[in-house]
């Protein structure tokens, strides 16, 4: 069941990123990113048409994904090796209304949306698009720099290559459109992992700790720690919860102590007993 999941997310990421690519932004002469960014430069260039750079790209990164991630990697990725060249070509011969939008800054939001959520649910199968998105991948692996990044940092190479073929309204809608890109493809990698990590400083240690633990059924640690000025020895409760119980808690805080110095931050993602693994009670 698994892995016809897996392949549904890998056929609709990359239809949804082929759609955006040529529907959003080649259509409307706006830059774009990835392999079909290196599409456009050899169309222009070398007069390559944009499916054939796209299909001989892809299988120079496969090779280089099999070689880095192994057989089950590879195995994923193959299919969007081959998917994704037909997709472009066939978005490229057909056309839907949102051609017809006419304000480009719409139009390059949009694509990367579409394009964000499309890369994030085919990385979230631990495949890839068989693109540029494997440079990512390696990076990630070898330097442990986010995904994310690398991708916005290759992606601004692609660019720079094209900058001789726009003018200069088109080549920041490009720029607009590869931010939201990063933007959603980070939403979309955590996506249902969000959570608040709250970590109150209170006199009234017992009665937060109980209200966590028996009303809110969240787990907590409390950690030692020293107060700066009068170095006084005290304890600090740390908590990691969903957002919806976020707002509960702080008020029953400012309840049991107005006083109380509470931090509240994001958490992308969080393993162990509790999330990733059943509580034990």
């Amino acid at each position: 069941m698994k892995h016809l999941k897996d392949l549904f997310y890998i056929i609709l990421g990359n239809t949804l990123i082929a759609w955006a690519a040529c529907d959003l932004l080649i259509q409307n002469k706006i830059i774009v990113g990835g392999v079909s960014g290196l599409g456009v430069i050899a169309q222009s260039y070398l007069g390559i048409s944009i499916p054939i750079t796209v299909g001989i790209a892809n299988i120079f990164l496969f090779i280089a994904g099999f070689l880095a991630f192994g057989k089950e990697f590879s195995v994923k990725t193959v299919i969007s090796t081959f998917y994704f060249p037909v997709a472009i070509g066939i978005f490229q011969s057909y056309h839907t209304v949102l051609t017809q939008i006419n304000d480009l800054f719409v139009v390059s939001v949009m694509a990367g949306c579409f394009i964000g959520l499309g890369v994030g649910m085919i990385l979230k199968t631990e495949s890839s698009t068989g693109g540029v998105d494997i440079l990512a991948l390696l990076l990630n692996k070898y330097f442990h720099q986010p995904i994310s990044t690398m991708m916005r940092i290759i992606d601004l190479g692609i660019v720079l290559l094209q900058i001789p073929l726009y003018n200069i309204n088109n080549i920041v809608y490009g720029i607009i459109s590869i931010l939201s890109i990063s933007y959603i493809l980070n939403k979309t990698l955590t996506s249902g992992h969000e959570l608040a990590q709250i970590m109150i400083m209170s006199e009234k240690l017992e009665e937060l700790r109980e209200m966590i633990l028996f009303k809110q059924d969240a787990g907590l640690t409390l950690l030692q720690s020293q107060t700066g000025y009068m170095r006084q020895a005290s304890n600090v409760i740390l908590t990691v919860v969903p957002y919806r119980k976020l707002t509960e808690i702080k008020n029953r805080v400012n309840e049991l102590d107005p006083d109380a110095f509470v931090i509240v931050s994001n958490v992308n993602e969080v393993g162990g007993q509790g999330f990733t693994k059943n509580r034990r009670y």
